[in-house]
Formats: C-alpha cells, structure tokens, sequence
C-alpha cells in the first residue's frame, strides 16, 4: 500500500489511505499521500476510483465510487464472490495469471494481473558468489527438503569444484507469527521446528532469520542462487522478485499448481516441475539436486576462465530429463546466453523492468482508464 500509493501520486493521482493511522500520520506525507482513520471516510464524497485491500468487506463502503477495484494478496474463500457482489466490481487486482485461475469462474473475466513491486531503493549489485545459496522465505515452503538435501549439495559441489566451499544463508525463520501458523497447521509443530533447528545447525549453514531489507538486499547480492523446493500454492513471491533483481538465479520446483512457472519463467535452473510432494517423487529430488551442483560447478568453472568443452558446453552430474532417458543435459539458460553470468545479466535486466512499483502503478492507470472509457467513473478526476 505504501509503495504503490507513491507511485500512483507520482503519476498525478490523488490519492488517500484510509487505515488505523496514527493521529500523528494525519494528512499529507512527503510523497504527497493523504493519510486517515478508516473511521473518517466518508461515503457521501466518493472517489472516483476506490481500492479495497485484501478483504472483500471492505467494498461495501465503494457503492457510490466510479470504478470499483479489490486488491488481493492470496488465495481467500471464496464462498462470498457471489456472482452479484462480482458484477459490482470494476476488476481484482490479482498477483499472477495463476491467482487469477483460481477465483470462481464468474470472477475471472474481473481478474487484472498486476504483480506486487520491488522498491528501487533496496536493489544493489554485487558478486553473486557461485559457492553462496540462499532460501528467503517461510520455513514450511520447502525449507525441509533443502536442509536434508543440504549434505548431498556440500559434498557434491566440493567434488565437482575441488575447493569449493559451499555455504547456505536462511532468511525469514521462526518468526512470532510463523510459530502461531506453524500450531495452527503443521501436526506436532513442536517437534517439527524442533528437527529444523537441529538440521539447520549442519556445516556450511549460517542461519539468520529476520532481517531488514537493506540487509536482505545485501545478502541477496552476495548469493549466486535462490534455492527453493516448495510445493506451496503461491500466488505472488515477492522474495523471487527481489532475488532475481538483485541477480540471484533461482533453483526451484517450478511448481505448476502456483504462480512459479511464470514468476521465474525460462531464469528458472530447476529440472521437470515437481507435481506432488517431493516426498513422494525421490528421483525428483535427485534431479534438483544434480541441478543445483550443476549451476554452481559451472558458474565457479566459466568465472575461473576453465570452461569444459563438451559438446553443447555440457557440465555436471547425469540425471534424468523427465523422458526416461539418463543422459548429460545442458543447463536451461536464457535464450542468448552463453554462460550462466550472462544468464544472470539478462535476468537482473528483465526483473529490474517487470517488478518496479512504477510499472505496477501504470498497470494501475491503464485499469482505471480502461474504466473510465466505458464510463463507470465520471471524468476529470484523478483521485
């Protein structure tokens, strides 16, 4: 909210926010944001465009603004978008082509894809080490199977790159409010966190938890591959969105029952998409893992200027295609690049364009234009 209403500003845009702001926080701010109770809005003086936040309850206060627009941020039941309170609104900001598929049938034609952004004031640039992997989100995304993949990872990267030492660096953790979900969701959660705690103390692991964006984006710089074998239903991943900025290539399920596919699109250097649990797919978890060794042998290779000629530039370990058929398979780089700093280059270029909060907020001026044509909203307004 805070970003976005920036940059809609910045756009010519009145713009208020309506929350629990303090009596301090009153009034316009330096980015020329008008901030108020929620209790002072006033439906008598509608606006012409009104956003309603994550939770549809609050639409019921836009019956008289022109266009009518709800922001959401996941996935919440359904069982009130009835198709009246859907015809009402003007379009749902959603987070991905995939949030959108996975609203009612009556609500996706409202569906506008407008991705949450990156703050240009936290991108840095830096040496995205080979031998550095980090996981930067919730420790029920996947977190377990890389910590128990973590051994394979070290020893193979150290036989692959004579030398190398491998190091893994973990954001987010046990927050206060991870440790309510985790009681509220994960069977005998004590016991659960209990086991991540032991597997995160294995060598070559530095632990790290929650830190502030200015040293999440440090971190992120430093690290040549975002590690992240989650089966989470992710509608929109802010921290692939970062780490892809900021140059970190992403290893992951590519989980086709999320928004992965299309967030990492071909930046991804994860195998086949993992379908079900890992689990339950351990040839799966073998290709991640060759895939894994594989990108950082050849990184580490191709910077040391000691690049193996196979045919097709091949590197690391057999695994399977997904054919049936073993055979040494070249990394999936970008089309164009020829080594995976290139790879790197392409892609820090490409997030740095799609996930400004700029672009969104133009996203933003293009729905409620397209509003404004088909005259829901009174025009010359602007707020």
């Amino acid at each position: 909210v805070v970003f976005i209403s920036r940059e809609m500003a910045r756009l010519g845009y009145h713009v208020e926010i309506y929350n629990e702001a303090l009596p301090q926080e009153w009034g316009r701010d330096e980015y020329g944001v008008y901030w108020y109770p929620y209790q002072s809005y006033d439906t008598s003086a509608p606006p012409d465009y009104f956003v309603g936040w994550r939770y549809h309850i609050s639409m019921a206060l836009s019956s008289t603004a022109g266009g009518r627009f709800l922001w959401l941020q996941d996935k919440p039941p359904y069982e009130t978008y009835l198709p009246k309170f859907i015809s009402d609104l003007s379009g749902i900001f959603a987070l991905s082509d995939y949030h959108v598929r996975t609203f009612p049938q009556h609500a996706q034609p409202k569906g506008v894809v407008t991705p949450n952004g990156i703050d240009p004031e936290f991108l840095e640039d830096g040496p995205n080490s080979p031998n550095v992997f980090v996981y930067g989100s919730a420790p029920d995304r996947g977190l377990e199977m890389l910590l128990l993949c973590w051994p394979q990872i070290r020893e193979g990267l150290a036989i692959a790159a004579p030398g190398t030492k491998a190091k893994l660096e973990v954001y987010y953790g046990f927050s206060k409010s991870f440790l309510v979900h985790a009681a509220n969701t994960i069977p005998d959660h004590k016991a659960w966190i209990s086991r991540m705690e032991t597997l995160l103390k294995q060598e070559g692991i530095v632990y790290r938890g929650m830190v502030d964006h200015s040293t999440l984006a440090s971190a992120y710089a430093s690290a040549g591959f975002i590690l992240y074998p989650t089966i989470f239903p992710e509608t929109g991943c802010v921290t692939l969105m970062k780490a892809q900025a900021m140059g970190v290539v992403p290893i992951t399920s590519r989980f086709e029952g999320s928004t992965l596919p299309e967030l990492t699109q071909h930046w991804d250097l994860g195998p086949r998409p993992l379908v079900g649990h890992y689990a339950n797919d351990p040839e799966w978890q073998s290709l991640w893992v060759d895939r894994v060794i594989a990108a950082a042998t050849r990184d580490i290779r191709e910077r040391e200027g000691s690049k193996q000629k196979h045919r097709e530039d091949e590197v690391g370990p057999s695994f399977d295609d997904g054919e049936g058929e073993s055979s040494k398979v070249p990394l999936p780089l970008a089309p164009g690049a020829a080594t995976v700093q290139q790879h790197r280059e392409q892609m820090k270029d490409w997030a740095r364009r799609r996930f400004l909060w700029e672009h969104v907020a133009r996203q933003w001026h293009s729905a409620f234009q397209l509003v404004l044509q088909k005259g829901e909203t009174r025009a010359g307004g602007g707020g």
